[in-house]
């Protein structure tokens, strides 16, 4: 939500005995609703190996199998679509596994990017394209979901309940775990074995002004929601509940504040409330499970740098605007600006922060940013995308051509 607090403060903080709001206390959902009805699962088709466990008609399996077999020999057949730096390839990275996708194919690596093989490729457009830190590949194909696992099998997931993917609804893919998220967060659809079974269970306790809800690979969700009072005070609860079983744990939610998103496990983004001699106003935090609160507070942040601020847990960062922060607990330290238009790639293997400009990969080093090494040449600096390819390798992708920096030079991975 985004809005000034200036006015919200003098009821949440000193009159919040007159919201009528003020004692609401969220009543937990019974998890009696938690399993769905088959008819309200996704529709899936499976594969083969998989169709038995399923409960899936064998031969329809393979007759599946055989149309996707025969999409993909026609696709691959095909001239490439990514040729251009304006319709190039878009780059995923999870760990040791990297993912190229563009609207036709997706190309994967589970060596760091040092080789790729295309994984999936169909005539119709492909998107929604998400790689898991198992090597999985999920894209949407022509409605419909497949998934590539790391071991090569395919995994074809047909249409899904309206329910679930209507207007706002939400797939994610973690690990193993595939689900969909209602768009009124009132419930997800949970898959572990990419469509082979589906479970639906629901969200309890989401408050008027919806939820954020992210999936962790171990098939937990981390949900936070809340309610807002029309005097402009309100409150907010955060939870994390385990697909496998619907077990929740409450997690402590220490803040009254005006907007609030999950980012990955544990790990929450807020804007906490700062009062100074100027008045009120709102900097970004970093929430931590354990309720430990860093500011990610400098005067030049605008409004909608707050409202955009990237926490990057992994590397013990936040991005804000263009100024990057390194927090752990409830501190967090200002240490550099990005260059105009960088991105903030991870930590090398010496530990420091590395971006990139679209030229050059940069370290930072005492403050400032140093060159690394000049990018591939080939496109526009904005259309060189740069990931970390696991143990501290690096690979930039300039238009159809994939390169690994192998510590003194750019090797061509893709096309070989």
């Amino acid at each position: 939500m985004k809005r000034s607090r200036a006015a919200a403060l003098l009821c949440s903080c000193v009159l919040v005995a007159a919201c009528d709001a003020a004692s609401f206390t969220p009543e937990p959902d019974a998890f009696g609703d938690a399993l769905g009805h088959a008819d309200d699962a996704p529709e899936v088709v499976v594969l083969p190996g998989r169709a038995r466990a399923a409960g899936v008609d064998v031969a329809e399996a393979r007759r599946v199998e055989r149309l996707l077999a025969e999409e993909t020999a026609r696709a691959a057949a095909l001239p490439p679509v990514a040729t251009a730096c304006e319709d190039g390839w878009r780059l995923l990275a999870s760990g040791e596994h990297l993912a190229l996708a563009s609207s036709r194919e997706v190309w994967a690596s589970a060596d760091g990017g040092r080789t790729f093989q295309r994984v999936m490729a169909a005539r119709a457009s492909l998107d929604e394209v998400t790689l898991t830190s198992t090597g999985t590949v999920v894209a949407r194909v022509d409605g419909r979901h497949r998934a590539v696992l790391a071991d090569g099998e395919v995994v074809a997931i047909g249409a899904a309940p309206r329910a679930a993917t209507g207007r706002g609804a939400k797939l994610q893919a973690a690990g193993d775990w595939l689900a969909w998220t209602r768009a009124d967060a009132s419930a997800v659809w949970a898959s572990r074995d990419f469509g082979a079974t589906w479970t639906r269970r629901a969200l309890p306790d989401i408050g008027s002004v919806g939820a954020s809800v992210s999936l962790g690979e171990d098939g937990a969700l981390d949900v936070i929601s809340g309610y807002e009072a029309s005097c402009g005070g309100g409150a907010q609860w955060w939870y994390r509940l385990r697909l496998e079983d619907g077990e929740r744990q409450d997690l402590r939610w220490p803040l009254d504040t005006p907007w609030w998103r999950t980012t990955a496990r544990g790990v929450a983004v807020a804007g906490c409330i700062v009062e100074d001699g100027a008045g009120a106003h709102v900097a970004p935090c970093v929430v931590s499970a354990g309720g430990a609160v860093a500011r990610l507070d400098a005067p030049e942040l605008t409004e909608d740098d707050v409202d955009a601020v990237e926490v990057r847990p992994a590397l013990g960062a936040a991005v804000a605007g263009r100024l990057v922060f390194e927090w752990a607990g409830g501190s967090a330290e200002a240490v550099a600006y990005l260059p105009e238009g960088g991105q903030l790639v991870g930590r090398g293997a010496d530990g420091r922060l590395l971006a990139s400009d679209g030229v050059a990969l940069l370290a930072l080093d005492g403050g400032a940013w140093r060159e690394v090494a000049r990018l591939p040449e080939g496109c526009p600096a904005a259309q060189v995308q740069v990931a970390m390819a696991g143990q501290g390798g690096v690979v930039a992708v300039a238009g159809a051509q994939a390169f690994r920096w192998d510590g003194e030079r750019w090797e061509r991975t893709l096309p070989r």
